[in-house]
Formats: C-alpha cells, structure tokens, sequence
C-alpha cells in the first residue's frame, strides 16, 4: 500500500490502491497454488473488487449510493488496467475462479 501524504488524524492508504490490494491478495494466492511453490494460511482482504464485470446484481443494486457508486468502480478499474481483455482473468477478477481453482485456497480471516 502506498500512504496519502495528504496530513490526516490518522493513516489511511491511498484511495485508490484500497480496493486493488484485496484483489492482488486474491490473485497471489491462485498463482501460488498453480504454481505448487508457496503455502498460505489466511487471507487477509480489504475491500477486496474482485470482478471487473458492471453487469452483476451488485453492480446494479448498488450502482448509486453514498459510498461507492458504479462510476467510481469503473474508474477504479481503469486506474488498475485499461487492457479490457485481461479484465476477465482470474488474476484480474478472481471471483470468475472455478470451483476447482479455489479448492485447497486459504480461508479470509474472520473480521471481528
């Protein structure tokens, strides 16, 4: 994560690495299991984007709000790849892994 060096009460990341750090820990963790060669105990995700398709329900059901809108996520995305082709990828979107990609994966850590 990179810091805002914006002074702030207290240390927030930087808004637009928040949502892709989730989404990096997911794709490390499928590349570490077909690769054989590293062994995780738990993820750790944090506003984890883990689909660049916008025509999903959540998309839909949440695409206004106070938070955060469609646009924005479409932003967000741009700012992650602008490659529309590798979007579909489960190192880009893991939520489109298989059932059998995500067999033996670490568990997220519970949130208290």
């Amino acid at each position: 994560m990179t810091a805002d060096p914006t002074p702030r009460q207290s240390w927030q990341p930087h808004p637009t690495r928040r949502n892709g750090e989730g989404r990096r820990a997911a794709a490390f963790t499928l590349m570490a299991k077909q690769r054989g060669d590293v062994s995780l105990v738990q993820q750790v995700p944090f506003y984890p984007v883990t689909d660049a398709a916008f025509d999903t329900g959540s998309y839909h059901q949440f695409a206004e709000g106070d938070f955060l809108r469609c646009d924005g996520m479409q932003w967000f995305w741009d700012q992650y790849t602008t490659d529309r082709t590798g979007r579909p990828r489960i190192t880009a979107s893991p939520l489109r892994a298989t059932t059998e990609q995500l067999t033996g994966l670490p568990a997220r850590a519970p949130r208290h």
